[in-house]
């Protein structure tokens, strides 16, 4: 019987993508970050949802009503803190995530030096942009349909530092978050019908913040699906060109 030579069933040009195939998928897995943004949605259109109901309750003179939706946002209230303790929410999305991934085993990339002033930098932005822009609208400064083209000042370069500072472990697909906020914020600038009004105006802030993190994450996972299949048929020995 020929036994098959080992250049064959795995080419030296083949085994060279490795680390590059292994590094693009480790980059992709972005569960956590899309069950975190998928949750966030959630929680936002509820908090809204039942606020509203809490005013119009209260305008009708619904008593009743008007305690239970009060006592729902209080709830709610609390629901973000509970995500912001690592042990709590964050736990919970790693479990989650390591469930889904249970069947792709594990992988890890190595954490960037200096994680202080890395996560400071992209936040710097965002902690003081934020709360001046309020400010701003609250004051009659800020136009309200021109409150995601201002966030864009200071949202755009948070997410662009972000990558920046954690390149190392974040793939370039990350980018297209920045870029589709960046264009929203233009498109609102020169008047593009994309404006939501009454009930649904919380969608003008959702939707670049929320829906194009998610769309991104999309996009990441289905291209790590794909590195992890580069990475499959070069261990079978299949066709490796992309």
């Amino acid at each position: 019987m020929k036994t098959a030579d080992p250049d064959e069933q795995f080419p030296s040009e083949s085994i060279k993508e490795i680390p590059k195939w292994t590094r693009r998928y480790a980059q992709n897995r972005t569960v956590p970050r899309l069950l975190s943004l998928i949750l966030f949605l959630a929680w936002a259109l509820a908090a809204r949802a039942t606020g509203q109901l809490a005013r119009e309750s209260f305008r009708a003179g619904n008593t009743i009503e008007f305690y239970v939706a009060v006592t729902i946002v209080a709830v709610l209230v609390g629901v973000p803190v509970w995500f912001m303790v690592p042990s709590w929410g964050g736990g919970w999305i790693r479990k989650v995530a390591k469930r889904i991934y249970r069947k792709e085993g594990n992988v890890a990339l190595p954490v960037p030096g200096g994680a202080g002033w890395r996560r400071l930098l992209p936040m710097s932005f965002v902690i003081l942009g934020f709360p001046i822009s309020v400010a701003l609208t609250r004051l009659g400064y800020i136009p309200s349909e021109y409150v995601q083209p201002v966030s864009a000042l200071y949202a755009v370069p948070f997410l662009i530092t972000t990558f920046a500072t954690m390149r190392s472990n974040m793939s370039p697909i990350f980018l297209l978050w920045p870029i589709l906020y960046c264009a929203h914020a233009i498109l609102v600038v020169v008047g593009a019908p994309i404006q939501f009004t009454g009930r649904w105006d919380i969608l003008n802030m959702l939707i670049p913040t929320v829906g194009y993190g998610i769309l991104t994450g999309l996009v990441g996972f289905l291209f790590g699906q794909y590195s992890l299949k580069r990475l499959r048929d070069i261990a079978s020995g299949g066709e490796t060109k992309p």
